[in-house]
């Protein structure tokens, strides 16, 4: 670990300045997604300028007109209660995603006037240099200056579960984080304007009416139309009528145009998706807008992202093929002792929790060369049986098979078609090979190891839920089509898979 922290360090640039970096930052603002915040002024003309709260306003205006105070004052309630319950509960939805940033803010290591210093992510701007280590987030979007076997988890924008390596000179992305190695970058954009930004800013798109006022309106329409109609029909039955004066009948048209139109509707509404926002709240979930709640509740077609959502975004062994070794344990055994305990990688992980499983321990290491990019392998020289060293490789099938003496066709054979037959279902394979001696020449291949994402223990069962509410459920990932059709398969999500390119 001293070696590349040294390596990194002759790769230094200067980095800014604080002045510098303050004068960038009052041009372009904080390194946040910045969300299109209106002012008190413009949000209570957004709540009062609906067609529901007019609708109040004018039932209420027509009770006053038609000398009806009381009901006016009873309409006037209702669109105030209707008000209030619209702003407590979005006031208390905003400060409560407020704390919950508040406590998700992140740090990160920043070259500033010539000394590496601790400051909030927020506070970077282009030209910042930052030190990435395992399993820091990558702040904003960045170009490699220098890095040692980096390899990052892209998981979140692209779906693919496992991690990418990267090297110098190419262009990282906010959201992404480290997997293995550390490496130094130099920022190039933050906040709206990074890739993930400028994503979230491409599907922003006006708003419509909501499921619940877009049927209010349309009940009192119709509603209204109906009192319209009885209003002309009536009029011209009584206009004429002896003892009925003009005041009398504006009087009981106005009376009847009111009764058309169901004040109580929006409040009662109102109330009731309150209940289940309350409900939902026990459950750790925040409603944003109430009319969202009733949205939800009118959603026919789920798509469904398929890496942390349907899966745990977890790598593990699925499968083990023994090759030239007693069972799967002895495989495991010799895997798991040419990976590094202290600073596994994913696919590393996924080996030692498998060998705990099957109680297969690690032998003694004397020797050990972690993998990169280059060797796409790991190796380790091992004791064995009366100190008889034994020299072990872990890797992808590409670079240890170019290692490996194979004695029998058959056993070449077995070799491809399992390497093939992983590729076309989409997971990732581990070759074990080992002998005796210290020279990585010659090797026995020992096993295989497949690993795939793990799926969440509930998603076949939510996934059957939702169709039985007659819910239909499709999923998007980024991940290969053979991944897809597994992963679909196993939740039971029918139709056919298709690939982007058609």
């Amino acid at each position: 670990m001293t070696n590349t922290k040294t390596q990194l360090h002759q790769h230094e640039p200067a980095g800014l300045s604080t002045a510098e970096a303050d004068h960038i930052r009052s041009k372009i603002g904080l390194n946040t997604l910045e969300e299109k915040k209106r002012g008190a002024i413009a949000k209570f003309f957004k709540w009062v300028i609906t067609p529901i709260s007019l609708m109040l306003i004018v039932a209420s205006a027509l009770s006053f007109i038609a000398g009806k105070t009381a009901d006016g004052w009873i309409i006037a309630f209702l669109f105030a209660a209707n008000f209030g319950i619209r702003i407590w509960h979005e006031g208390k939805a905003d400060q409560a995603i407020e704390k919950l940033q508040e406590h998700l803010t992140v740090f990160c290591r920043a070259r500033r006037d010539g000394q590496w210093k601790k400051i909030p992510a927020t506070q970077l701007v282009p030209g910042d240099v930052v030190m990435l280590t395992v399993g820091t987030i990558v702040p904003a979007d960045a170009n490699v200056t220098a890095e040692t076997n980096l390899s990052l988890n892209e998981s979140m924008l692209t779906g693919e579960s496992l991690p990418r390596v990267r090297t110098v000179g190419e262009t990282i992305y906010s959201g992404s984080f480290v997997a293995t190695g550390n490496a130094i970058i130099t920022i190039s954009a933050t906040g709206n304007r990074t890739y993930f930004g400028k994503t979230l800013t491409s599907v922003e798109h006006a708003k419509k009416r909501s499921a619940l006022e877009s049927d209010i309106i349309t009940i009192s329409r119709f509603l209204s139309i109906f009192a319209i109609v009885a209003i002309i029909i009536l009029s011209i039955f009584l206009i004429n009528r002896p003892g009925i004066t003009l005041i009398d009948l504006a009087t009981l048209d106005i009376s009847l145009l009111i009764a058309g139109i169901p004040v109580a509707l929006p409040t009662v509404m109102s109330l009731i998706i309150s209940i289940g926002v309350l409900n939902l709240a026990k459950k750790h979930a925040v409603v944003r807008r109430l009319a969202s709640l009733e949205d939800l509740a009118n959603v026919d077609l789920l798509l469904s992202d398929k890496t942390g959502t349907l899966t745990e975004n977890r790598i593990h062994v699925d499968r083990v093929l023994v090759l030239k070794a007693k069972d799967e344990s002895e495989v495991l055994s010799l895997a798991v002792s040419a990976t590094d305990p202290a600073e596994g990688n994913a696919l590393e992980n996924a080996v030692i929790v498998k060998a705990k499983e099957l109680l297969a321990s690690r032998l003694p290491q004397t020797a050990f060369t972690p993998g990169d990019s280059e060797r796409k392998r790991s190796t380790v020289v091992v004791t064995r049986e009366n100190d008889t060293p034994w020299i072990i490789t872990l890797g992808a099938p590409s670079a240890v098979r170019e290692l490996c003496n194979f004695p029998s066709k058959d056993l070449s054979e077995r070799f491809d078609k399992a390497v093939d037959e992983a590729a076309k279902r989409g997971d990732r394979a581990l070759v074990v090979a080992a002998r005796q001696g210290t020279s990585e020449e010659e090797l026995t291949p020992i096993g295989i190891l497949f690993l795939t994402d793990t799926l969440r223990a509930d998603a076949k069962e939510t996934i059957s839920a939702m169709h039985d509410k007659g819910i239909t459920v499709k999923m998007l990932t980024g991940d290969g089509i053979e991944i897809a059709r597994q992963v679909s398969h196993t939740l039971g999500l029918d139709g056919s898979v298709v690939s982007r390119e058609i």
